[in-house]
């Protein structure tokens, strides 16, 4: 689903940075990961 906003938001110029998951036990950044 990112991978789908972020072409989506690239075609009229906008820019994805990361996406971070938050949750009870923490949270997860894609870009930290190396998934963006």
């Amino acid at each position: 689903m990112t991978r789908s906003v972020k072409e989506a938001l690239a075609a009229v110029g906008i820019a994805v940075h990361d996406h971070v998951v938050v949750g009870r036990k923490g949270h997860a950044s894609f870009k930290a990961m190396g998934l963006l």
